[in-house]
């Protein structure tokens, strides 16, 4: 039996036994109280002290659960295996008791199937959250949200939507010294035609790289390697190497993923046998 029917049992047994004793008394009987009789802890306020017992432990135990399956998908997720944590935060989804927590699994969901590659069911994920708005009371999840929809949409090829969720990004920070733009703008420079602003922000703007994941900064590399070879592939062949090599291994998943809605980086990919270079 799972433990939250169970706790719906304990619950409406108790109330079952308190409505019982109270209306199952006959007038003169031990404990019978009249109507209007205010004293003592009998009849309609043992009922309701009964009533919010119950409940209490039940939305507390309820809490308690989602929190330690969420934690557990958290974990999953920083120590990348975002295998394991997608059908973890597809549960934690399900169970969710309120719109914040509902939000902030959506979202983890939607971080997960970023690192996963799948930039369509993630964009849908991160969507359906902003629009809900609920969020708004967690800043730390509010605040980069429009920068990791920029990073679907620019995944997806879709520029004109990736600036606009770029610029309410940057909107959004304010004067925040953490910026999580780095990698959606550099891949917007890259597929717009401007390789030489793309392959050189990594370095103008270390310190928000270093903030990245290893996943993140994977795709980075294989960004930076993309525009060294679109500004100059003569030239730059070492540092494509490089960068290259800085991108291994890769999750092939996450490769094929890439590359799926990029066909000048499946292109370069194939140019550069990054297979072999994985291998």
């Amino acid at each position: 039996m799972k433990l939250r029917t169970l706790i719906l049992w304990v619950v409406l047994i108790t109330l079952f036994t308190g409505f019982y004793q109270y209306f199952s008394r006959a007038p003169g009987s031990a404990g019978y109280e009249a109507p209007g009789n205010a004293g003592g802890w009998t009849g309609w306020p043992a009922l309701a002290l009964l009533l919010f017992a119950g409940f209490f432990v039940f939305f507390f135990v309820r809490n308690r659960r989602w929190v330690a399956m969420h934690d557990l998908g958290v974990s999953y997720l920083f120590a990348g295996q975002p295998e394991r944590a997608k059908p973890q935060f597809e549960l934690v989804v399900r169970k969710a008791a309120t719109n914040l927590h509902r939000a902030l699994s959506q979202y983890n969901l939607g971080m997960t199937l970023v690192a996963l590659g799948d930039a369509q069911a993630a964009l849908q994920a991160l969507e359906a959250v902003e629009k809900k708005g609920s969020l708004k009371v967690a800043p730390a999840y509010h605040v980069p949200l429009p920068n990791y929809l920029a990073l679907c949409c620019a995944l997806l090829g879709d520029l004109p939507a990736a600036k606009r969720w770029l610029a309410l990004g940057d909107e959004r920070r304010g004067d925040r010294p953490v910026n999580f733009s780095l990698l959606p703008e550099m891949i917007i420079l890259c597929r717009d035609g401007h390789p030489a602003a793309a392959s050189n922000l990594p370095y103008t703007r270390w310190r928000d790289a270093e903030t990245l994941s290893v996943r993140q900064f994977k795709i980075l590399k294989l960004v930076e390697g993309l525009a060294l070879h679109l500004e100059n592939p003569g030239a730059n062949q070492a540092r494509i190497l490089q960068a290259l090599g800085a991108a291994t291994p890769m999750d092939e998943a996450l490769l094929k993923s890439l590359v799926a809605h990029w066909p000048e980086l499946r292109t370069f990919l194939d140019q550069q046998r990054f297979g072999a270079i994985a291998a």
